[in-house]
């Protein structure tokens, strides 16, 4: 049964639109689209992690001296999920003594090092542990972020 149908046409009172939230200090608070847009950019931030290197496993062959048919690229993919399931013991934890905004902004800062670190990795080697770095710190974005704002 629709909400609408229950002769009440007023939204779940669990339910509190973002435009809704006073802030008592005078911070200007987030409107609605403004938060679905950072919600969808932080929560994307995974799958465009791992979709970013699948068409490059020919070229990170080629790059690192590796034979056409090596399953050596597949341990970036071994690697990134390791670094997803170690993080999920950790952010939670710094997320309750930290507080979730701190750990979102470092958890973003995190991507980006993992991300440049990629980039510029001399060998194989080095890849694997950036990806690990990058992964790592993707939870630390999500978690908190559907938290902070969900």
């Amino acid at each position: 049964m629709r909400w609408s149908q229950m002769g009440s046409a007023s939204p779940r009172p669990d339910r509190v639109r973002p435009e809704a939230i006073a802030v008592s200090d005078g911070r200007r608070t987030m409107g609605g689209r403004e938060l679905i847009a950072v919600l969808a950019l932080v929560m994307s931030i995974v799958a465009l992690a791992v979709d970013i290197m699948l068409p490059a496993f020919a070229d990170i062959r080629a790059e690192f001296g590796l034979a056409a048919d090596s399953t050596a690229a597949a341990g970036l993919i071994t690697t990134f999920l390791l670094g997803l399931a170690v993080s999920q013991l950790v952010y939670g934890v710094l997320a309750d003594r930290f507080g979730r905004k701190p750990v979102l902004y470092a958890g973003i800062g995190l991507y980006i090092i993992g991300a440049l670190a990629s980039a510029l990795a001399p060998g194989l080697g080095w890849l694997l542990a950036a990806r690990f770095l990058w992964l790592t710190s993707d939870p630390d974005t999500i978690r908190p972020a559907r938290r902070l704002f969900g």
